[in-house]
């Protein structure tokens, strides 16, 4: 499990349950199909790690890394919603209501998949 410190945080990341989580609990360097930056201490907004982005408010949305198929995850620092983002179009669409979601499910994953699990 990677946690980070407020000083990781881009100041666009406002909302509070969020930070309190990824301080706390993390999210995991890499659970299938999810896989956090390794190289990415500092968790970049959309803007300072694509230096394009069509997408509306990219200062506002914090990239916490891809998915195996490309996408890239995103939080909203504002409300906490995650979502993932195709990066060939800048389309987004939900992945889950918040951070905490995503750990859980992303845990849920790696239970079903490892031997023994159900």
């Amino acid at each position: 499990m990677a946690r980070f410190e407020d000083i990781d945080f881009p100041a666009s990341l406002t909302h509070e349950p969020t930070r309190r989580f990824l301080r706390e609990t993390g999210l995991p360097e890499a659970a299938f199909p999810f896989r956090l930056d390794a190289d990415e201490i500092a968790l970049p907004t959309l803007a300072e790690y694509d230096a394009d982005p069509a997408v509306p408010q990219a200062d506002h949305l914090v990239r916490l890394g891809r998915l195996a198929d490309g996408h890239d995850v995103v939080v909203d620092g504002r409300t906490g919603a995650v979502l993932a983002r195709h990066p060939a179009d800048d389309t987004l669409c939900p992945l889950a209501p918040d951070v905490s979601a995503l750990a859980f499910t992303l845990w849920l994953l790696h239970r079903a998949g490892s031997p023994g699990g159900s």
